[in-house]
């Protein structure tokens, strides 16, 4: 037996229906708190922008290791 159900909601309505709670003030006070050190750390040059920036860098760096392999 196979049954199909289609749902025609938005995400937030299928958050309310799971029961998931809203995380959107919590995010945005995250962002601001990561934003505001980022820009403290940069103009200090604080290690924490440098281990932010180098940690985002280490995908596009296997990335570009794969890409590389994938021609030879």
């Amino acid at each position: 037996m196979k049954v199909n159900i289609e749902l025609d909601i938005s995400p937030e309505e299928m958050r309310e229906l799971m029961g998931l709670p809203e995380l959107k003030g919590l995010h945005e006070a995250v962002l601001d708190q990561v934003s505001d050190r980022l820009k403290n750390s940069v103009e200090q040059g604080d290690a924490f922008a440098q281990t932010l920036l180098t940690g985002a860098m280490e995908p596009w760096k296997v990335l570009a290791k794969m890409v590389n392999n994938a021609k030879d």
